[in-house]
Order: C-alpha cells, then sequence, then structure tokens
C-alpha cells in the first residue's frame, strides 16, 4: 500500500506572493452564507486569523465550506444556495449544529485524514472551530444571535474519538 502524503489535500494558491492571505480572504468573503456582499465590510484576513490564534489559512476554507454544508444539513439544499440577508435568521445554526455539521463534512471530504488534516492546521478540538467562527463575526464576516457565544462550541465531540474510525465507517458513510 502506497503511503499518502496528507499534505496532498490541503488547498493551495498557486503563485501567490503574499502566501496566499489576499485569495484566501476573497474565497471566504465570497460565501453566499456571509453577509451579503453589499455590506461586506472591509478587512484583513491575516488581522483575523491572528485574533484567532494563529490557524493555518486552510481551516478558514475549511469552516466556510463546512458551514454551507451544514445549513444544507439542517435547512436543506435550497437554503445554502439564497443570499445572506442581514435581518434573515432562517439559515442560522447553532455552534453546536456547526461542530456536528463539520464534523460531518471533515470525514466526507478527507475520510480518514480528517484528523490530520484538521490537525495540520491547527485545529483540535470543537472550540478551535468556535475560535475561528467568533474572529469571522468580529470582523463582520459572520453574524450570532444574542443568544450565541464561543461556549456553544466546547466539549461537542472528541476529535480522537470521532476522527479515529476505521475504513469500514468511511465507506460506511457513502451510503
Amino acid at each position: 500500500m502506497k503511503a499518502v502524503d496528507p499534505r496532498a489535500v490541503f488547498p493551495t494558491i498557486d503563485g501567490a506572493t503574499d502566501g496566499g492571505w489576499a485569495a484566501y480572504g476573497e474565497w471566504i468573503a465570497a460565501s453566499p452564507l456571509l453577509i451579503g456582499r453589499q455590506a461586506l465590510p472591509e478587512f484583513d484576513l491575516k488581522t483575523i486569523m491572528e485574533k484567532a490564534g494563529g490557524y493555518s489559512p486552510g481551516a478558514y476554507a475549511f469552516i466556510r465550506d463546512g458551514l454551507g454544508h451544514t445549513v444544507e444539513m439542517v435547512h436543506g439544499p435550497d437554503a445554502a444556495a439564497m443570499p445572506a440577508d442581514e435581518d434573515d435568521e432562517s439559515r442560522h445554526v447553532s455552534g453546536r449544529q456547526l461542530c456536528l455539521g463539520l464534523r460531518d463534512y471533515a470525514l466526507r471530504r478527507y475520510g480518514l485524514l480528517s484528523k490530520t488534516v484538521l490537525n495540520h492546521w491547527g485545529l483540535y478540538s470543537t472550540e478551535d472551530f468556535g475560535k475561528i467562527v467568533f474572529a469571522l463575526v468580529d470582523a463582520g464576516l459572520m453574524r450570532k444571535t444574542d443568544e450565541d457565544s464561543l461556549e456553544d462550541f466546547q466539549g461537542v465531540f472528541d476529535f480522537d474519538e470521532e476522527f479515529s474510525g476505521s475504513l469500514e465507517d468511511v465507506i460506511g458513510m457513502s451510503d
């Protein structure tokens, strides 16, 4: 069996001279799930990343894509495709729902390499998901309700337990 290099599954921005910061910022901000384009505040992704705790740019892309996956899981496929409206909370997901959706998204996308990929990006617990989400909220790129808090992301599941499945577990998920 040939060894797989986990770096092969990490997103890269070809030709970027700034380490990919600007391209990742544009990609993250382009999500229809984030605040509508007309209301998009100016932001500096590198500053947001430093505030959240220095996670890799890939972690932000994962959260962005995983948010879409979670909204689709919770509210149906049409909800994720609709443009965001600042006053509309019909697509809101809780911190717990987002964590579970991100777990599902990681397993579907990376399979047995899920924990390796997430750890490479600096993600070791569900609280790390929350730190990124709240950094994006603070930057005006995501919204929260008054009831949402960072504590909603604490201890939702254990990475070692959830990402240590067998090949049979991962194959069974694809059905």
